[in-house]
């Protein structure tokens, strides 16, 4: 009997318990949430770059990459026009007037073929490295920070507008520029400083104006297309290939300095 006496309240002592880890179980779940949301809302105030700041960046930064390749481009083309002596205009149109232009054709396709397979091999030289560092600082900029992923970039359009310098000045083998492809290659180049843009553009914004702003983003990125495509012609023409790329040199440095 005395056993029948107790065993209720064991029975009620095990269903406190019960409840009182059911209770635990179900505070424990919202305390996760709370330490979630803190650590999420304290990552993004060490991530947030204003809005104004990344877009004079991004400007910066695209002003000086989108015509990187054309103005090398041209002046591949215009070397291998040298080397085959094709410089002499008046001579070139009188050939053509004439009729006798199997020759100057031959050679103009031989510079075009010889020109991309240059091209190749140069955006080549970049296209592995670029992407792994992306995959792994993309990541990882959710947890040191954007700056990172925003500063490494113009690092290596610097140091490739410096190495084509040296190459144009000193009128190097065209392989040499696939050093300065490489190099800029392995701090990340166009993949990571778009990605980080747009991780940029999503902590500083809300849900509901995200997608206006990274329209604003297409936006300015054709917008610098523009200035950097018709300005470039002009400067080559003016100062030469060198101070072409003395002046790109200074535009990723310039957006460089936006940032510290």
């Amino acid at each position: 009997m005395p056993s029948d006496s107790n065993e209720p309240l064991l029975n009620s002592g095990s269903h406190g318990e019960q409840n009182d880890v059911h209770f635990l179980d179900r505070s424990g779940p919202q305390q996760n949430h709370e330490s979630i949301r803190q650590s999420q809302s304290s990552m993004t105030r060490k991530n947030k770059i204003s809005l104004a700041t990344t877009y004079v960046a991004m400007f910066l930064f695209f002003l000086a990459s989108f015509p990187n390749y054309k103005v090398l481009d041209q002046y591949v083309s215009r070397a291998l026009t040298e080397h085959y002596n094709l410089t002499n205009l008046k001579r070139n149109r009188e050939d053509c007037l004439s009729g006798n232009n199997s020759w100057y054709t031959e050679r103009q396709n031989k510079i075009q073929s010889e020109a991309a397979q240059q091209m190749i091999l140069v955006n080549l030289a970049g296209l592995v490295p670029q992407f792994i560092i992306t995959f792994l600082l993309g990541p990882c900029s959710d947890h040191i920070g954007r700056k990172l992923a925003l500063l490494l970039p113009p690092v290596g359009g610097c140091l490739r507008a410096a190495i084509y310098v040296v190459v144009v000045y000193f009128k190097l083998p065209y392989p040499y520029m696939c050093i300065g492809s490489f190099v800029e290659a392995c701090f990340g180049g166009v993949p990571l400083f778009f990605t980080a843009c747009v991780a940029s553009i999503a902590d500083a914004t809300t849900l509901e104006r995200r997608s206006f702003w990274i329209c604003i983003l297409d936006l300015a990125m054709s917008v610098a297309n523009v200035i950097a495509n018709v300005s470039s012609g002009y400067i080559i023409e003016l100062l030469g290939f060198e101070w072409m790329f003395v002046v790109l040199a200074g535009a990723y440095a310039g957006r460089y300095f936006t940032l510290i």
